[in-house]
Order: structure tokens, then sequence, then C-alpha cells
């Protein structure tokens, strides 16, 4: 049997094996001994680091078959799907896994029910809501408690998360990337809360855009502010946490935006506490 050495070099730091691997230079009953090193990689190549889910996209599943085929002594390597950007691939990881579990709590509900009664004071009642980042719903949850007649929709990238937007009733789950949803329809309210702050900047535009085009009515933005673009640590990571006037920004970006209404939620607040929230509620001119 001929291999075809597909010029990789695959990092295992991290990965669990069960059972564990053959000592090197070991063979499986009927199988030749190729070390995973063996299947080599050329200089400036790409790599896979799959302990923390990033990886290229050049990193083809065709690669994998071929190794697990020709290696049966090491178990099958399922690796997530790959993003554009490391803050994509961080939070479909194990890091949106544990933030996921974490955003929870009676406390957490009823901050939510006071601070979305607000913003429909100036909304108004809608039919229809989509929400870029959903996590595991809380958001749209609560919304379904005040108006229990309204459609709504969640775009989420954590499959943990998915999961339990999947148990919400009546609620269309897109499970995918915000940089990958295209809107095929418009709702009254899109809205978008703690998100804005992990995505790579870079690629705020696309978000803002993706926004736009998938609200006809009202835009919520609720982040935290700062009048000029900074990054600060996230839990002891670097590039993951951005500060900036993100409705600003959305305001300059399209003419036909208006600030509707604004307003900050504290984390002293001796009955509502949230995490210094800046909310700002944008609608669009009619056409």
């Amino acid at each position: 049997m001929v291999l075809v050495c597909f010029a990789l070099q695959l990092q295992t730091e991290g990965l669990e094996r069960t059972p564990q691997p053959p000592e090197r230079g070991a063979s499986a009953p009927g199988a030749s001994p190729i070390p995973l090193r063996s299947i080599g990689l050329a200089p400036g190549e790409s790599q896979v680091k799959s302990a923390s889910r990033f990886y290229r996209k050049d990193f083809t599943l065709p690669i994998l078959a071929a190794l697990n085929q020709a290696a049966p002594a090491y178990p099958t390597v399922t690796l997530p799907m790959s993003y554009e950007t490391e803050q994509e691939n961080f939070w479909s990881g194990n890091f949106g896994d544990e933030y996921t579990e974490r955003n929870q709590g009676a406390l957490h509900e009823a901050a939510l029910l006071h601070f979305f009664s607000e913003v429909l004071g100036h909304t108004g009642r809608i039919g229809s809501a989509i929400e870029f980042g959903a996590n595991r719903g809380l958001n749209l949850s609560t919304l379904r408690r005040l108006l229990p007649e309204v459609e709504l929709a969640a775009i989420e990238i954590n499959e943990s998360a998915v999961a339990h937007l999947r148990t919400l009733p009546g609620l269309d789950v897109k499970a995918q990337s915000i940089l990958e949803f295209d809107p095929a329809r418009t709702y009254d309210l899109a809205l978008i809360r703690g998100v804005l702050i992990h995505v790579n900047p870079e690629k705020l535009s696309e978000v803002y855009d993706r926004l736009y085009r998938s609200s006809h009515k009202f835009i919520l933005v609720a982040e935290y502010y700062n009048p000029t673009p900074m990054a600060l640590p996230y839990r002891g990571h670097q590039e993951r946490l951005f500060k900036r006037d993100f409705a600003g920004e959305m305001l300059d970006r399209f003419p036909e935006l208006s600030l509707r209404a604004y307003g900050f939620r504290y984390r002293r607040d001796p009955l509502f506490p949230q995490d210094d929230i800046s909310w700002f509620l944008l609608e669009k001119s009619r056409m």
C-alpha cells in the first residue's frame, strides 16, 4: 500500500485519547507503524492545534480520514469547525462552553426583565426579533415572557449553547457564526448584547451590515462603551475583549438610522445589577 505524505504536522497536546496509543514504533495488528510526526509539514505549511480548537481552513477532512484509516491504532480524530477569526474559534470552543454554563441564574434573569421592559417602553409592541450571539437564550426567553406572541430567531456559534436554544419552543435557531449569517428576511428588532465586544475589530463592519439588513424597524446594541477603540485582557486572554462606540459607528455608517433611546446598566445597582452595559436603541427611518 502506498501512503501519500500530506506534508502536515499534527499537534495533539491536551488531546485526551482512550485507549492510549501504542508505544513509539509499535503497530496495531495488521497495520503498518505510522508515527504521527512522520506525516511531516513543509516549512510555512498550515498547522493544527487541536487542544485549543484553532486551526487553518486549508487543513481538510480528507487528510484526517486518510490518517485514521492508515493508523487504526489511534482513535478517530474529530476536530471542530474552522472559522476565519481567532475570536470565532475561541467562542465556539471550550471557553464558550464554560461561559454558557455560568451565564444563568435567577438574579440575572430578573435584571433582564427590568432591562427589556425599559427597552420595549421605547419600541412599543414588536412582532418579531432576532438576536445575534444568543448563547443559551436568556434574552430571547425574557422577550417571550414580556411578549408571548413574539416571533423569535437566534444566531449562535457555540454547540453547547445551541443545544440549550433548541429546547426553547417556537425559536428559529441558526447554528452558525454571525459572520456567516446571510439575512433572508427582516425583523422588527435585531439585537446584539455583549457580543460586539468579542468580535475581531476588522470584522465589525460586516456585523454592522448584517444587523442593519436584518431589521426593518429597530436595532438594539448593548455593549461596553468607550469613545475610542481599546482592547482589554479578558479572563487571562488577549485580543478577546474590545471596547468602542459601536452604536456611534453604526449611526455614521447608516444615515437612515437615528438614535431613539439609550441608557446604562450599572453593576452596583441595588436591585437589578448588570455588567456596566451601555445600550442604544437605533431606529430605521421609513423607506
